[in-house]
């Protein structure tokens, strides 16, 4: 027969049970955010470092070359 002890300890456990489940469905999806949050992270550093090396190579070409005659680009 059941006592009130068991009752209570059979719902303990049924509950600590389901915070562990919930858990684990929690470290997977801090899982994915990190990673996303990571990926983004790193389109960003490409995004700069295209920026960052296009301005470089136009003004080294500017240096480089001089200022372009404007009357080159008249047809």
């Amino acid at each position: 027969m059941f006592t009130q002890h068991d009752t209570i300890h059979t719902k303990v456990s049924k509950n600590t049970s389901r915070i562990s489940h919930l858990e684990g469905h929690l470290e997977e999806h801090v899982a994915y955010i990190r990673g996303v949050l990571i990926f983004s992270l790193c389109v960003d550093v490409v995004e700069w470092w295209c920026l960052a090396t296009r301005f470089l190579l136009r003004n080294l070409t500017v240096l480089w070359h001089g200022v372009p005659d404007k009357a080159c680009y008249c047809g």
